[in-house]
């Protein structure tokens, strides 16, 4: 009986470690590498004001709050699109062949765009 119970509980402390991971890893560092990244992609100017978190559910993913999308140069407002919070679904960890990421969707939420 003794034995069972050490098994439960070294199992439930690996099941806590692995959940708390999201939480202790520094996200802020990947904050330039991302905007840089998207900023190449899209040809706009890309800024991360918030916070950036690990989403587990709905999806694997992170999440990115305050993201703002530069205008045209020249446009009525310097930004052509500001969203409260952005979640990017990530469906491989590692880099591609071209040393790219690959993502399986980008959902806005709470997005402004100019008009």
């Amino acid at each position: 009986m003794k034995r069972r119970s050490i098994i439960i509980l070294g199992a439930v402390a690996a099941v806590a470690a692995v959940l708390s991971v999201p939480f202790l890893l520094p996200l802020d560092i990947y904050r330039a590498p991302i905007e840089r990244a998207t900023t190449a992609a899209i040809g706009r100017e890309v800024r991360i004001a918030g916070p950036l978190h690990l989403s587990i559910y709905p999806q694997i993913g992170i999440s990115l709050s305050k993201v703002s999308i530069a205008n045209a140069p020249g446009a009525r407002n310097p930004q052509m699109i500001e969203v409260d919070s952005v979640l990017v679904g990530v469906i491989a960890l590692r880099p591609t062949a071209d040393g790219g990421g690959c993502t399986s969707s980008c959902i806005f939420i709470s997005p402004a765009a100019e008009r």
